[in-house]
């Protein structure tokens, strides 16, 4: 099985206004990041080498179509999503209204925000804790009675956010944080 991941923030660093390529601090950092993924990703494919040659991990860096995303999307059996701080809701969120007809998993890391919103009908883990992500993993992989119908809730409930409602929540927290808000 080949996990393909979309990693939206490696391309850039947050408040910096460099782009990969370009010398920058940020293209520096980069850079840096892709070294390591890729080198963990070869660790693994040479690891776990498969019969039919394809790798296990496949990191995609390149820009896709909309169409081409959701490929992947419905090609995966399982998705890891786990930012260090809130991030890539997106994918997890996509993902999740993708795949609601289908037997798929979804590991959410506690530190994204859609785990407010999708988190019980996800696996969840703390994506700083390596034991944690493979337990996770492990429990995806192998699968569980009720994996269809938690893929089901979670898409119901990740087609019904909206950024009206999301405005009003991000709003809410800002008056509360702010001292002006309820």
């Amino acid at each position: 099985m080949a996990i393909t991941t979309k990693n939206e923030a490696l391309g850039s660093v947050s408040g910096s206004k460099g782009t990969p390529g370009d010398g920058s601090l940020t293209s520096r950092i980069y850079g840096f990041l892709r070294d390591q993924v890729l080198e963990i990703e070869r660790r693994i494919n040479n690891g776990h080498p498969r019969r039919d040659r394809l790798p296990v991990v496949r990191i995609i860096h390149e820009q896709r179509s909309p169409r081409e995303v959701a490929a992947f999307y419905r090609a995966a059996d399982v998705a890891l999503v786990t930012p260090v701080r809130d991030g890539l809701n997106l994918v997890a969120i996509e993902y999740s209204v993708i795949n609601q007809d289908r037997d798929c998993d979804l590991v959410l890391g506690v530190g994204a925000g859609a785990c407010e919103t999708i988190g019980d009908t996800s696996l969840t883990v703390d994506g700083a804790d390596v034991l944690s992500v493979a337990a996770g993993l492990r429990t995806a992989l192998e699968g569980t009675d009720d994996r269809r119908a938690r893929a089901k809730k979670r898409g119901v409930a990740a087609m019904a956010l909206d950024s009206g409602s999301w405005f009003e929540r991000c709003r809410t927290q800002f008056s509360v944080g702010a001292g002006i808000g309820p």
